[in-house]
């Protein structure tokens, strides 16, 4: 037995990973809204969009996750993503805010 960790994060930021890391083993990838926020985007579009494709990046993998009978058992989010609670609360598990 032991711990996996799974971190989801936005697919524009893979570039950056991939330069500095040679395996992403456990990181999951979502294709966000567009190529990241722009000078002149209307900042609460950018904002709902980001929350409802982050969203579904986060609940499909712990829904299927718990499907295959290795279900999560925690969710940890920073200030950035204050809407990942409610995921978690979705899912039926408890969430940490660190």
């Amino acid at each position: 037995m032991g711990v996996k960790v799974t971190i989801v994060t936005r697919l524009s930021a893979h570039c950056r990973i991939a330069k500095t890391s040679p395996t992403l083993e456990g990181f999951t990838f979502f294709n966000d809204y567009g190529d990241g926020f722009k000078d002149g985007d209307d900042h609460e579009h950018f904002r709902s969009e980001f929350k409802k494709h982050a969203s579904l990046a986060i609940s499909e993998p712990i829904t299927t996750s718990a499907k295959k009978g290795r279900p999560v058992t925690c969710l940890v989010y920073t200030m950035f993503q204050s809407w990942a609670a409610e995921v978690a609360r979705d899912v039926h598990i408890p969430s940490v805010f660190v």
